[in-house]
């Protein structure tokens, strides 16, 4: 993947206050599955960054290529179309990331760019039946939600991670017009000196029908799950216990890391875990992933194993498969997929 600097601002926020003391279980682990993960062939990607799934079109953000979206046909993986040239026009990007809501309707897919600091939504029937004008919404984001890689809106507040040690997410709400940031629980760093060094990283994912907020910590093997007012409901750890190792006041690459990447649907959580150390540099094939998957009230449903390095997942509801976004020994992008039917999740345990 290409990695770009990302542009942060800082606004005025002010601190959401913890009134509950946390009381953190562990998370009883159930058994799992291994993936048989099919290479989708006949696919060029470069440095795919994130995918989702809308309008029954798999779309790819590739940040290395001139162009920065690719929709492909969900059923065969063909290419419809890629749009979104570099630059700062109404119908450009330059560092797009997916803006997941509940505003949107389903055949609109929203986007916001962290360099231009626009929301930008596109119409995927004008997008799909060749319009040049298919980007119906550009509105300008507040500067202080610059730099969030994971951000998502439930109703007219947006929840993001940035990592500035100031909290496990901030919460932006569009009619008071400030940001605040929900502390870290205790049972992760305090030290303001580790805090520095983003030893508290963490990412979250958004449940928009239910209204919740799950957190992962990178170096802690811990998960939270808060209310959409930033107040933590539980908290538990899964998995061999960890925590950061700090080495001549800064993180060590010993420190082994908890989860890679954060996604989840209506009903469950996917927490991909590749077995692997903080600045790890060995060769994607020598770091398999494998995806655990919780409920919304963070119980370990299965793990599914696979012998890939895994970055990106989705849940594709049509065909009833996994997509995953590989890494090969050559630090190149790979799709793949398998077969996987979410509703009969809980008969399979």
């Amino acid at each position: 993947m290409n990695y770009k600097p990302i542009m942060t601002i800082l606004c005025s926020f002010i601190i959401v206050c913890c009134t509950k003391k946390q009381v953190i279980m562990d998370i009883h682990e159930n058994g799992g599955d291994s993936l048989s993960p099919q290479l989708v062939e006949n696919i060029e990607l470069w440095c795919s960054d994130e995918m989702t799934i809308c309008d029954s079109t798999l779309v790819i953000i590739d940040g290395c290529q001139e162009k920065k979206l690719y929709f492909f046909q969900l059923k065969d993986f063909s290419l419809l179309k890629n749009i979104g040239n570099t630059g700062n026009g109404p119908e450009d990007f330059l560092y797009p990331f997916f803006l997941f809501n509940n505003n949107s309707l389903l055949n609109e897919l929203s986007l916001y760019d962290v360099n231009l600091a626009k929301i930008k939504t596109i119409k995927m029937n004008y997008l799909l039946n060749d319009s040049s004008h298919c980007i119906s919404t550009n509105r300008a984001i507040p500067s202080c939600l610059i730099g969030s890689p994971d951000m998502a809106q439930i109703d007219n507040t947006y929840y993001g991670s940035k990592d500035l040690g100031l909290g496990m997410f901030f919460t932006y709400s569009s009619k008071d017009k400030m940001e605040k940031w929900v502390p870290y629980p205790p049972s992760v760093s305090n030290n303001k000196e580790e805090i520095r060094l983003n030893i508290n990283q963490s990412r979250i994912t958004v449940n928009h029908k239910k209204k919740l907020i799950v957190a992962a910590t990178r170096f802690y093997n811990q998960l939270f799950l808060y209310n959409s007012n930033g107040e933590l409901l539980r908290s538990g750890t899964f998995g061999k216990k960890i925590n950061p190792e700090m080495e001549n006041k800064k993180i060590s690459t010993s420190s082994d890391i908890f989860f890679t990447h954060l996604y989840s649907t209506d009903k469950y959580i996917y927490v991909v875990m590749t077995d692997e150390k903080y600045r790890d540099n060995r060769l994607p094939s020598q770091r398999y992933s494998k995806i655990a998957i919780f409920d919304w009230n963070l119980n370990h449903i299965k793990t599914l194993y696979s012998n890939k390095h895994i970055y990106s997942v989705v849940v594709d509801t049509i065909y009833n498969r996994l997509l995953l976004l590989c890494m090969n020994d050559d630090r190149e992008p790979e799709l793949y997929y398998d077969d996987y039917d979410e509703s009969k999740l809980l008969e399979t345990i």
